[in-house]
């Protein structure tokens, strides 16, 4: 699970707040995180956390990559340091959404991504571009997919003696959604080929 946002910034990765202090054989980790995707069911999480509260915006952001116990239903977060709920969402089912609280919470120092602090910020960059074209080819799926469902609805579906795929307002709207995921699928292999 990647754990990057927080309740008060938002997106703004470089002012994340949750602090990961240093002690003798591991970071204490202390703060909030939000829209963290299966993060009970996670065994690894990715953490952007201040590691040097003195520099500022990105420069004192690290990222850590902390184990953790699975959760299950009834103990969603089954270790000290850390707490939290589930964000009740429309739309994916499957992709559950959490708000965690920590204190402090132990990650080995060795968890460390890269071995040097401060470097988060940019390795997170590096990685959200990918992942930024994985969101869109999910999103395709799911635009492909209402396009095969309301194509199928249409033709079957009769009101006046005739499929409603005939009416003009049903077929337009279909083939503009078609037109639509074309365009979308071609902008999203573009930035993939990139």
């Amino acid at each position: 699970t990647a754990l990057f946002t927080e309740p008060d910034t938002g997106s703004d990765l470089a002012s994340v707040k949750t602090r990961a202090s240093r002690s003798e054989n591991n970071y204490l980790v202390t703060g909030a995180k939000t829209w963290s995707t299966h993060a009970s069911r996670a065994d690894l999480m990715t953490m952007l956390v201040r590691t040097n509260p003195k520099k500022p915006g990105y420069q004192g952001v690290s990222v850590l990559l902390a184990p953790k116990p699975r959760g299950r239903e009834t103990n969603l977060f089954p270790v000290q340091g850390m707490s939290g709920s589930e964000i009740k969402v429309l739309g994916y089912r499957g992709m559950k959404e959490y708000e965690i609280a920590f204190s402090d919470f132990i990650v080995p120092l060795d968890c460390l991504l890269g071995g040097i602090e401060g470097e988060g910020f940019k390795q997170l960059m590096g990685s959200m571009e990918t992942a930024r074209i994985q969101t869109a080819a999910r999103s395709l799926g799911v635009a492909q997919s209402a396009l095969e469902l309301g194509l199928e609805y249409a033709k079957q579906r009769r009101q006046f003696g005739e499929p409603i795929i005939n009416f003009p307002r049903i077929h337009g709207k279909l083939s503009t959604m078609a037109v639509e995921i074309m365009i979308a699928r071609q902008l999203t292999w573009s930035a993939a080929r990139s």
